[in-house]
């Protein structure tokens, strides 16, 4: 890609003629297996209508949650919903939400899913005690319901 001098990006040709250079492909998930687990990276999106798991964006498992949230005021106090209010997420809401989502998809107990790295991002790494790294994949290939 080339940029102009206002910062936009125009798309480069290759020194072959006229087909553009393209742009290296996203990584591709991959859950790791370890002892009797397996880990792999989770990118969540919050505030959606209901939880589940998407597919994949960027070598992440995409999954939507729809954690409870509380309204706070301007003065940091939770309201029941003026027009200064503003929607914010429960305190490890979403995270326990992202747990119950995952257990729920890949039939195993609530206890058996754990966020090891990015509690307060929506890029997380979860762990997965009893699940195999081929029932992760085929999540991320199942289509959203």
């Amino acid at each position: 890609m080339q940029t102009s001098k206002f910062g936009l990006s125009s798309p480069s040709f290759s020194p072959q003629g006229d087909q553009l250079s393209r742009e290296p492909a996203p990584p591709p998930f991959a859950p790791r297996t370890e002892a009797d687990a397996v880990s792999f990276e989770v990118l969540v999106v919050p505030r959606a209508s209901r939880s589940r798991v998407i597919g994949v964006h960027a070598g992440r498992l995409k999954v939507t949650l729809a954690a409870p949230r509380a309204e706070v005021g301007s003065r940091g106090a939770c309201v029941a919903g003026p027009a200064t209010a503003a929607v914010i997420p429960v305190d490890g809401e979403a995270n326990a939400e992202l747990c119950v989502t995952l257990a729920k998809a890949l039939g195993v107990p609530r206890r058996a899913v754990s966020i090891t790295h990015g509690e307060h991002n929506k890029h997380k790494t979860v762990r997965v005690n009893g699940a195999t790294a081929e029932q992760v994949f085929r999540l991320s290939q199942s289509s959203p319901a």
